[in-house]
């Protein structure tokens, strides 16, 4: 999943309520307000099994 890439997606509804996340140097990166978290985690997840399907 190294090489696999997401593209900058921000989603920012007010001031507590947002996420983004993005992949750079062979990382995946994630960051949301105090709410999001497992919204988050969730884009994580579709990233990482959609990469695993493509690899079967």
């Amino acid at each position: 999943m190294a090489d696999r890439e997401h593209p900058r997606l921000r989603v920012a509804r007010d001031e507590d309520d947002w996420v983004m996340a993005w992949t750079s140097e062979q990382t995946f990166h994630l960051t949301c307000g105090p709410g999001n978290l497992a919204e988050a985690l969730s884009l994580f997840r579709t990233w990482a099994t959609e990469a695993v399907a493509e690899e079967s």
